[in-house]
């Protein structure tokens, strides 16, 4: 039996107006989206044991030996790569920050640069057995452990742009350093299977300086206070949810993990999966469905981009949290089969960014999936979290 609930709110109303979760004053609130408890088995992001010992056991054949010796000579992959950790990582405009953080406006390419070294020493080493490589990656972490204390942040955009660690993010490009920072955590996920190596100590540190550094200006942008929340393009929202759910599993925090799935499934931004592939077109060929992302039309670039940082994120909750999502194999999948074909050459109907874009304004009038109410334990996450329009007014009695 459903719980009754009395709804005093004609904008609510009106969005459960078409939701077929309730009829009739009664609603099935007990099976709603629940904040999860997951049980993590370690290493369990991009790669887990079994993984690699099935790669392992390839590397005398093709393609797997190709795929090494690759790895081997990217450049970025030595055993004897220095890494150059920054106390503080900035993205910014060059025009407007240049002159006034000279050393810091544009200095995360140290960061991104290393990140993509430790991921690659890592994988030689547990590959490869390569102690020095291991010893590189425990090098990369535990300077950059040590060293960054932040991004640049200033005491007011409006009327103070001094430095203040505690202040506003200086530029809004900051947050794209987000791109990169799973790619460190998985390096230091792979590396905890050895603590005689990558000691529980230099674990503990890293683990605080991705949570103090990092997560917090990934959270923070996802709550999106702008009046458009699908203002920014799908691989802004992207990047801070996979930066997010990959410190969450690095640091066993259950509260993280959920964040970034729950907006996954109901943020108001372009993340939420009902606004990253909002058209589904019948294939030409006649092969059934094809998803359109929200970047598609822009340059290959921005929109494999996108795809990339979903298929982490898809990796990610399958293997750690033992979910396969239907909406993440029905709309992730058509999306991945549309960026396919038009990578091989095939002309397809799309509608263009600058449509897209419109769409914001459609839907602050629309009973839309992205206003879709969801109660029990999830509520409250989701309000705290600022995941949730909070322009939708609501009161619950009786529950």
């Amino acid at each position: 039996m459903g719980t009754k609930i009395y709804i005093l709110s004609t904008m609510l109303a009106l969005n459960l107006s078409a939701c077929t979760d309730i009829q009739d004053g009664t609603t099935d609130i007990d099976s709603w989206p629940a904040i999860n408890e997951y049980t993590l088995n370690h290493p369990c992001m991009l790669h887990t044991d079994a993984d690699f010992t099935y790669v392992k056991s390839k590397l005398t054949r093709t393609p797997w030996s190709e795929g090494l010796d690759k790895l081997k000579n990217s450049g970025y992959s030595y055993s004897n790569y220095t890494p150059e950790a920054q106390e503080i990582l900035g993205r910014m405009d060059d025009k407007n920050w240049s002159a006034t953080f000279p050393d810091w406006w544009n200095n995360y390419t140290y960061f991104y640069e290393d990140a993509a070294a430790a991921y690659q020493l890592a994988l030689r080493w547990k590959l490869e057995g390569d102690i020095a490589c291991g010893q590189a990656v425990v090098r990369i972490l535990n300077e950059w452990a040590t060293t960054c204390k932040g991004l640049v942040r200033v005491k007011s955009l409006a009327n103070d742009r001094t430095y203040d660690p505690n202040g506003e993010i200086a530029d809004p490009n900051e947050y794209l350093i987000s791109i990169n920072v799973h790619q460190m955590v998985n390096a230091a996920e792979i590396m905890r299977t050895d603590e005689t190596l990558f000691k529980k100590d230099e674990l503990a540190a890293f683990q605080t300086m991705v949570k103090n550094v990092f997560y917090p200006a990934a959270s923070d942008f996802l709550a999106h206070r702008e009046s458009c929340k699908q203002h920014s393009w799908l691989n802004w929202d992207l990047a801070q949810m996979t930066s997010i759910l990959s410190i969450g599993i690095l640091c066993d925090d259950q509260d993280m993990i959920n964040e970034a799935i729950l907006y996954f499934k109901y943020g108001v931004g372009n993340g939420c999966i009902d606004n990253a592939v909002p058209f589904l077109h019948q294939d030409p060929d006649g092969h059934g469905m094809l998803g359109q992302g929200q970047e598609s039309g822009r340059d290959q670039g921005h929109a494999t981009l996108c795809v990339s940082l979903m298929g982490h994120s898809a990796k990610w909750h399958i293997i750690s949290v033992r979910i396969c999502l239907l909406m993440m194999e029905t709309r992730c999948l058509l999306w991945l089969n549309i960026r396919l074909n038009i990578i091989c050459g095939k002309t397809l109907m799309i509608l263009l960014p600058h449509q897209m874009r419109n769409l914001c304004i459609v839907k602050k009038i629309s009973p839309i999936p992205i206003m879709r109410i969801v109660a029990g334990s999830a509520l409250n996450f989701l309000l705290r979290k600022r995941m949730i329009n909070r322009e939708v007014k609501y009161v619950l009695v009786g529950l």
